[in-house]
């Protein structure tokens, strides 16, 4: 089955479009790819919206873009691209005071220190993710790294703990209804 062309679509937003649009708009696009896996075009869509929000000096767009693209390095495992990624997220986030970008910038830390076996290090980060979205009411950010926190505790040998939180994971997943986290 061929897969939709987004090729008009790219060719008018970038004519037509002020950098707001076009940052905001390829940020959407990329988020879209990525569960399509189409990660070529995903990869296209964030450096047209990071040249956009660069423009324009757009510091939250800049978290969002290098979030996602940490999150498209992950299942490549890139690694040291992931991790730095997710590090320039974190101080977009907090140069802008965003509590959301710096809640998921933290999950991705997280996920880029778990990738390289440090569990200390990604415990520490998912459990700072966590308190933040948990302060905020974020319960989507919350239950997308939960079960990740409950993963590090397994390799720190704290297998009740980690239960705790895969129960608690599995109760917010269904509570906000995110099958891929339950």
């Amino acid at each position: 089955q061929a897969q939709p062309s987004i090729k008009a679509f790219e060719a008018a937003l970038d004519v037509a479009g002020t950098d707001p649009e076009v940052s905001r708009a390829n940020i959407g696009l990329a988020e879209g790819m990525r569960i399509l896996d189409r990660f070529d075009d995903g990869f296209a869509a964030l450096d047209r919206a990071e040249a956009a929000a660069t423009r324009m000096n757009e510091k939250l767009d800049l978290a969002r873009v290098h979030y996602l693209r940490g999150n498209y390095f992950f299942p490549f495992g890139k690694i040291d691209e992931c991790l730095s990624e997710h590090e320039k997220a974190l101080r977009y986030a907090r140069e802008v005071g965003s509590a959301e970008a710096e809640a998921r910038a933290l999950g991705g830390l997280g996920d880029a220190n778990y990738m390289r076996g440090r569990m200390i290090t990604a415990h520490g980060y998912f459990d700072d993710c966590i308190n933040l979205a948990r302060q905020h009411g974020f319960t989507r950010i919350e239950v997308s790294n939960i079960y990740m926190r409950g993963n590090t505790l397994q390799f720190r040998n704290r297998l009740e703990a980690a239960l705790e939180d895969c129960d608690v994971a599995g109760a917010l997943a269904r509570k906000v209804g995110d099958q891929r986290a339950e």
